[in-house]
């Protein structure tokens, strides 16, 4: 996995492997979609998931368990803006928040 700067052909962030467990039609902890879209590391640590169809995801990473946000939504973009509010771009619109708070 790796992102690049427009033209330049080299790196342009940095990235760490990650692992998470697929999803799991038994364990409502589990990620909702196994088919990511983009993913987004805030700025206070928090790990969240976009999703084809199993709409926004946030990883505990203690526990490796997520919260789901956003149902049946094809999350398509995430950005956290200079404020910290996280904005997410859906299928069904945009949307967003600030840490884990509910979504506008």
């Amino acid at each position: 996995m790796g992102a690049h700067r427009r033209g330049s052909g080299q790196t342009g962030y940095p990235f760490r492997k990650i692992h998470a467990l697929p999803h799991d039609d038994r364990d409502s902890n589990s990620i909702s979609n196994n088919y990511i879209l983009t993913v987004i590391e805030d700025r206070t640590g928090a790990f969240w998931v976009g999703t084809n169809g199993g709409g926004l995801n946030l990883m505990d990473r203690k526990t490796g368990k997520f919260a789901h946000f956003l149902p049946w939504s094809i999350v398509t973009q995430l950005v956290e803006d200079a404020a910290g509010t996280l904005w997410v771009a859906s299928t069904a619109g945009c949307t967003t928040t600030t840490g884990n708070a509910a979504f506008s």
